[in-house]
């Protein structure tokens, strides 16, 4: 009601995710669209770094030399991130990507 459109959700395992990551990508910089995403259940949070069964707003979507990235916000915000592309992971964040994502570990 919010969007003036119906709410679809979208299940990972059964799409295509080069297609999914341009329809989610279009919708986002053309402002067609108000995108969210949620977990699942998760073993392990602390080591991970998301909550289980929880919902994050999406605050930006980014490609760059074929790294595609979704930018979560956590609005409890009592973990943070640990995976690949996180603010400890020194081997993904390039110069390069960091220069094309504006990410500054340092600041983060």
């Amino acid at each position: 009601m919010l969007t003036g459109w119906l709410p679809e959700i979208i299940d990972l395992k059964q799409y295509n995710r080069d297609k999914l990551w341009q329809r989610i990508y279009n919708g986002y910089k053309n402002r067609d669209c108000l995108i969210t995403c949620g977990t699942g259940p998760i073993e392990n949070e602390e080591a991970i770094g998301l909550v289980s069964g929880h919902a994050y707003a999406i605050l930006e979507i980014m490609e760059f030399n074929n790294v595609k990235m979704l930018m979560l916000k956590n609005p409890w915000g009592h973990f943070r991130y640990k995976g690949k592309y996180s603010v400890e992971d020194k081997k993904s964040w390039t110069p390069e990507l960091q220069a094309a994502f504006g990410f500054n570990a340092i600041a983060a």
